[in-house]
């Protein structure tokens, strides 16, 4: 099965390990004890959400393209993680897949969209992704600093 979000073409297909996620070139995902209906339905909703959050910055110089990109990107991995959540803990068995306003402002969130930006545009990463996070380049420099430092621990 194919989905279309915006310019994006997204390949689901049911795997012996569960359904199988596929942008070419840009992502793939294995998500455990998952529907093609539900996959569909969640990455449509959670696209949705994102995009929603995100799409006032291509008045502010962020390529439409490259915001589809990090909003997907966003949306896989917040839905890989709440579905292994699921896999992972009793509690967790029935949790709601939407995505949470909250991880807007997760610090893996930032990491997302700070290494799409540093891939893509390696002379210019700061400023987009001051513009992107609501940074100044200082505040930005600062900050990637401290999350560099942060990794670097591990």
């Amino acid at each position: 099965m194919k989905i279309l979000i915006d310019n994006l073409i997204i390949k689901i297909e049911k795997k012996f390990e569960g359904i199988q996620v596929n942008i070419t070139g840009l992502i793939n995902y294995i998500l455990p004890n998952q529907t093609l209906h539900e996959t569909k339905e969640v990455i449509e909703k959670n696209y949705h959400i994102v995009k929603s959050h995100y799409i006032h910055l291509a008045n502010q110089g962020i390529d439409e393209n490259d915001i589809y990109n990090i909003c997907l990107k966003i949306v896989l991995y917040y839905f890989s993680m709440y579905n292994q959540w699921r896999k992972l803990y009793k509690r967790e068995k029935n949790r709601n897949l939407i995505f949470l306003e909250k991880d807007f402002n997760n610090s893996y969130t930032n990491d997302i969209i700070i290494n799409y930006f540093r891939k893509k545009y390696p002379a210019d990463f700061e400023n987009k992704c001051a513009v992107f996070l609501g940074f100044t380049h200082d505040e930005f420099v600062q900050y990637f600093k401290e999350r560099m430092n942060f990794n670097n621990m591990f």
